[in-house]
């Protein structure tokens, strides 16, 4: 019996252990991505995106580059629906990068709006990354980070949690058990 208790515990303890490790996203091959590769010159700098936290109102990825010229480049990203256009709803604060090789963190957080939700859920289906170089004629130009940058596509699929939607509260009724002076400490 303990034999068979101590195999259930160290299972559990597998699972949890294979569903903590980090997701790798797959970038999406799609005109954008082209464009970006082609207005930017070389190939993108990003060599891998991880998910490193994931709970229903954020996700934070570890984005990997590589070859960084100058410090004057910013990494920044957007989430996107079927459609691949941005949500607003959802926020992510552009990261200044260094030169060379190295990662960074990007925090995306749900930010509800002035509009309404027809679910308890947003869904989004892909995640943008975009390398901007701000150095230059051209980067003193405010023409948009997709427009001068290296735009790279990933899918990932996730559901955000619509805070103080009306299909989360869940009315409870209590009913009691006993009397106090029947249980026992």
């Amino acid at each position: 019996m303990r034999v068979l208790g101590l195999f259930l515990v160290f299972s559990t303890m597998a699972m949890h252990a294979a569903m903590a490790q980090e997701q790798e996203l797959k970038p999406v091959d799609d005109s954008s991505t082209a464009l970006g590769s082609l207005f930017g010159g070389n190939a993108s700098g990003i060599t891998a995106v991880k998910v490193v936290a994931n709970t229903e109102q954020s996700i934070t990825l570890q984005v990997s580059v590589k070859g960084i010229q100058g410090d004057a480049t910013a990494l920044s990203g957007a989430v996107l629906n079927k459609l691949k256009k941005p949500l607003a709803d959802v926020v992510c604060e552009s990261r200044k990068l260094s030169a060379g090789d190295g990662t960074a963190e990007l925090k995306f957080q749900f930010k509800q709006g002035n509009g309404t939700y027809k679910s308890g859920f947003l869904e989004s289906y892909f995640v943008s990354l975009t390398l901007t170089k701000k150095e230059g004629i051209l980067g003193s130009l405010d023409l948009g980070d997709d427009v001068l940058g290296d735009n790279t596509v990933y899918a990932f699929q996730k559901k955000w949690r619509v805070s103080g939607s009306a299909s989360m509260i869940i009315p409870v009724v209590l009913m009691p058990f006993k009397s106090a002076a029947t249980l026992k400490p």
